[in-house]
């Protein structure tokens, strides 16, 4: 079993969740966090269901987890905000040291286009989150950078939405070396601008975004992991996909 990796329900990236305050608990071993799975005994100490290191922890019985999605509203620390407006500098809440890049790989292939409950097809939900994380990172991180890479048959790589969308050819679908330079390439091009400059035209690719194809997973998660790397410390990937690799490597 790979711990590393987790499954949810597309519908459930809108969903509110639980919200609590403070910090989580973590193991402090491994930083697993403890959840609405987790076995308290009666001498308060829990047992990682990862590394199997005992905790002990300060909680009550209302503090446990009752949900498996738990949204903690933790105080972000101050020296990080200005407290300044004036123009220029950032307003109350804005993270402005903050210039990593998020790199969304986003599934558009044919099986995105079933219905979830609700009404919505599983793209159309993923449309929903993406929407909502440009906004979010616009208004707290200006100065970060969003990029997308999207797939079905063949990898295609929006970057941060101000220019063309770059199409990169299947018959380098299980070529990784290719797929990785291009990746570090592509993002010197592509990743220029940071998600305030770039948000109207990001919305405007992500609203185009249609399905059909195949699953070139593994071909879009190289390519997004060699552009996050050439965006600095911090950047991440997010996967938005519903099933397995059908296309290229991986």
């Amino acid at each position: 079993m790979d711990t590393n990796l987790f499954q949810i329900e597309l519908e459930t990236l809108k969903n509110q969740g639980e919200v609590a305050t403070g910090d989580p608990y973590v193991c402090r071993k491994c930083g697993a966090v403890f959840n609405m799975y987790s076995q308290l005994g009666a001498d308060k100490k829990w047992k990682c269901e990862f590394c199997h290191e005992e905790n002990v922890l300060d909680i009550d019985d209302e503090e446990r987890p009752q949900t498996n999605d738990v949204k903690y509203m933790i105080e972000a620390a101050p020296q990080q905000f200005a407290k300044e407006t004036k123009e220029g500098e950032a307003q109350e809440g804005q993270d402005l040291n903050n210039t990593s890049a998020v790199i969304f790989a986003i599934d558009t292939s044919g099986s995105m286009q079933a219905i979830c409950p609700g009404g919505l097809s599983r793209l159309g939900n993923v449309k929903i989150v993406i929407d909502k994380q440009i906004e979010e990172m616009a208004k707290d991180t200006p100065n970060r950078k969003l990029g997308i890479v999207k797939f079905g048959n063949t990898v295609d790589i929006v970057g941060d939405g101000s220019q063309n969308v770059e199409s990169v050819a299947a018959r380098f679908n299980y070529d990784k070396d290719f797929l990785m330079k291009n990746g570090k390439k592509q993002a010197s091009v592509k990743m220029t601008k940071t998600i305030a400059e770039s948000k109207n035209d990001l919305v405007q690719k992500v609203k185009e975004m249609r399905t059909a194809g195949a699953t070139a997973l593994g071909p879009a998660v190289a390519t997004a992991i060699a552009m996050a790397g050439e965006c600095g410390a911090g950047s991440q990937v997010i996967i938005c996909t519903d099933g397995m690799a059908n296309q290229g490597v991986g």
